[in-house]
């Protein structure tokens, strides 16, 4: 997080305090207005008793409110301290959990891009977009930008740090960009809008090596644990005919998981170690399991 993206952060992180603050000020007025008028009504005569239940409901609701505000100051510090942080010259990336907070709407789109990154997903499509056209890489960006139903908090961080390499790329190449605006909020978590998403994940799967494959962020894991087993089985001496015709083994089978509702989650693992994969409890399709292809 530099330059321009740490001024996003911070100018994000002062306009959320100031609001919260704002915020808290008026729903500690209304709860002690509300404290008032029950104490009121329990010295009054008995016939306004039955406003009791509507004030206490009202109360209640303050309080959670509360609770949740005490929350939003929680994770704003810790966006302070990484922002003052990468201020300083010490900058890292953030956690997902943070990075995909609400506060950082802004940066998330805008975002700069990371020149040298450590994700292979990442590493990897800086390369690619080197190869692509003007055209692909325009259609790539517009579907980074798209939320989709049955991505969790890890992939969506990194779908729009892909979308700022593809961005920067076309900047580079004095390109026009689609409207800059906060990222879309997906809606629809319906079973069809789920399983609809699920079908596209699994044809640009078996359509095979492309620009759009490379740069979905939502089959990295997969793209990633398939150049593993590659390595791995190099590796262990087989024969490149051989670790071929089983990679193709591979790639067919993970094709089929994926269009079942499973997806071969993103791993910081070790480079040799089986992916985990899960459907059901995510997309709704069924029941979740742990499952790692067999190709050997």
């Amino acid at each position: 997080m530099k330059d321009e993206g740490t001024r996003l952060a911070v100018a994000a992180i002062l306009e959320t305090v100031m609001a919260m603050q704002s915020e808290m000020a008026a729903m500690n007025a209304r709860q002690v207005e509300i404290l008032d008028r029950l104490n009121h009504i329990d010295a009054g005569p008995p016939t306004t008793t039955d406003l009791v239940p509507m004030l206490e409901i009202i109360l209640a609701r303050l309080i959670e409110d509360r609770e949740r505000q005490a929350e939003g100051f929680e994770r704003t510090a810790e966006l302070a301290a990484f922002a003052h942080a990468a201020a300083s010259g010490q900058g890292a990336p953030l956690p997902d959990e943070v990075a995909d907070h609400a506060l950082l709407k802004r940066f998330a789109y805008l975002q700069p891009a990371e020149r040298e990154p450590s994700d292979p997903a990442l590493a990897r499509w800086r390369q690619e977009v080197k190869r692509a056209s003007t055209d692909e890489l325009t259609k790539v960006l517009k579907a980074q930008y798209m939320p989709s139903p049955t991505e969790p908090v890890d992939v969506r961080v990194l779908r729009f740090r892909l979308a700022a390499i593809t961005r920067d790329e076309l900047k580079a190449r004095g390109a026009v960009l689609p409207p800059a605006h906060p990222p879309a909020i997906v809606h629809d978590h319906s079973v069809m809008s789920k399983q609809a998403r699920i079908a596209e994940l699994g044809a640009l799967w078996r359509a095979g090596d492309s620009l759009a494959l490379h740069g979905e962020a939502e089959l990295a894991g997969a793209i990633d644990y398939m150049r593993r087993t590659r390595a791995r089985l190099l590796a262990e001496g087989n024969s490149p005919e051989l670790v071929d015709d089983l990679m193709e083994q591979l790639h067919e089978k993970i094709g089929d998981e994926l269009s079942g509702g499973q997806v071969v989650k993103r791993q910081t693992a070790p480079a040799y170690d089986a992916p985990g994969r899960e459907n059901g409890k995510d997309f709704d399709l069924g029941s979740p399991r742990e499952t790692a292809p067999n190709i050997r």
